[in-house]
C-alpha cells in the first residue's frame, strides 16, 4: 500500500535538534472511533499535562510505512490490524533550520476505524489515551503552536514551542487529510 501522494513541506528554524529528527522517516496514525473522535496518546512525565500526539513512531530499517504503522499500532494498543485497515492520509516533510545545521524529517500519516475504544490499553511508551473530538483537536493543534517552557532531562532538552513548530503542522495535516478523505473538502482550521 503507498502513501497517498498528498505532500507538505514545513520549514521550520528551532534551536535544538528534537530527537526525531536523528530519525528520519516516521509514521503516525490518526486512530478514530465510530463517532469520528480520534484517540491521542500521552506520554507521563514526558508531554505537558494538556498535550497529546497522535500514536506511532520511527520506521525500522527496511520496513514499508504500512507496516511500520501496523506494528507501532500493535506495540502502543496491543491490537494486530490488517494492513487494509490503515488508510494512507498524507505525507509531511519537515525541514529544520537547527544550532547543529539543516535536518529533515518525513511523516507519513494513516488513519485507523476502531469500533471500540473501551477495551483499549496504552503500552510501550504511551501512558494514557485521550478522546478528541474534532473541535478539541483544532484546540489541541492551536495548544501544540502556543507552547512554551524548555524539556530538560539528563540525555537531552528542548524548547517545547521548537516541539509545537513541528508536531502542530503535523496534526493539522493529519486532520485535514482525514476530513478531506471522508468529504472530499478539508478541514477548516479558521474556526478555532
Amino acid at each position: 500500500m503507498e502513501i497517498r501522494e498528498t505532500l507538505f513541506t514545513e520549514k521550520v528554524t528551532i534551536r535544538d535538534p528534537i530527537g526525531n529528527l536523528y530519525r528520519k522517516n516516521h509514521v503516525l496514525i490518526l486512530v478514530v472511533n465510530e463517532k469520528g473522535n480520534f484517540l491521542l496518546g500521552k506520554k507521563k512525565d514526558f508531554y505537558p499535562s494538556h498535550i497529546a500526539r497522535m500514536l506511532g513512531g520511527a520506521m525500522n530499517e527496511g520496513e514499508t510505512p504500512v507496516c511500520a504503522a501496523q506494528r507501532e499500532i500493535r506495540e502502543e494498543l496491543s491490537l494486530n490490524l490488517p494492513v487494509t485497515s490503515f488508510k494512507p492520509l498524507c505525507t509531511v516533510t519537515t525541514q529544520a533550520e537547527t544550532k547543529e545545521g539543516y535536518m529533515e524529517m518525513r511523516t507519513q500519516i494513516f488513519s485507523i476505524n476502531i469500533p471500540d475504544f473501551r477495551e483499549l490499553k496504552p503500552s510501550d511508551d504511551v501512558s494514557d489515551l485521550q478522546t478528541f473530538t474534532s473541535a478539541e483537536y483544532k484546540r489541541l493543534v492551536k495548544s501544540m503552536e502556543d507552547l512554551v517552557g524548555e524539556y530538560v532531562s539528563e540525555k537531552f532538552s528542548f524548547l517545547w514551542s521548537d516541539w509545537g513548530k513541528i508536531y502542530a503542522p503535523i496534526h493539522r495535516h493529519a486532520l485535514e487529510g482525514y476530513g478531506a478523505g471522508l468529504r472530499g473538502g478539508s478541514e477548516d482550521f479558521s474556526s478555532q
